[in-house]
């Protein structure tokens, strides 16, 4: 059995109740991901990773084009 932040033991069903909650929390931010990307016209929302790409070619392409 697991302890609950007041330090009581938690059951069987609150351990089950705890993942459907993560399982619902994960859903509802593919759910959010999903609608936001279908607002924006997009597949998909850029990763951090890529949209850092994306932002750094665009400053060097404006500083190149002023040069």
């Amino acid at each position: 059995m697991q302890k609950c932040h007041n330090g009581l033991k938690k059951g069987y069903n609150m351990i089950q109740e705890d993942e459907s909650m993560e399982i619902s929390r994960r859903q509802s931010k593919i759910n959010r991901d999903e609608r936001l990307a279908s607002e924006k016209r997009m597949i998909r929302l850029f990763t951090p990773t890529e949209e850092d790409i994306l932002r750094k070619g665009l400053k060097d392409g404006e500083v190149k084009e002023e040069n």
